[in-house]
């Protein structure tokens, strides 16, 4: 009874630490575009943003998360217009990369 309290008490702690671990956009993150396309050819490239994390073997990515950190990246890069790229989703890391851009106000 003891090892099944314990078993069930890791288990509780793991799901609340990982449920916790969604990653807020801060207030420039709010103000970043981001698509799936490329941007217009006014759009300058300022860097290349990423997110990694390790998940585990029973996890998916929170793909809100990994949106996140993209925007939130990119704005402190200067841009606000990030071009997600690849998601992996293999083994125990959630990687994700993306394209930052600045991209003139119209």
């Amino acid at each position: 009874m003891k090892t099944y309290m314990i078993k069930t008490a890791t288990l509780m702690t793991s799901i609340f630490l990982l449920a916790s671990c969604t990653t807020g956009l801060t207030k420039g993150g709010k103000q970043v575009e981001l698509s799936l396309e490329a941007p217009t050819k006014k759009c300058k490239k300022v860097d290349l943003v990423h997110y990694s994390f390790m998940k585990g073997k029973s996890f998916g990515c929170d793909f809100k998360a990994v949106k996140n950190v993209l925007r939130n990246e990119t704005a402190e890069a200067g841009g606000n217009y990030v071009k997600m790229g690849r998601v992996d989703d293999a083994g125990v890391y959630c990687n994700a990369t993306g394209e930052a851009y600045l991209c003139p106000n119209e």
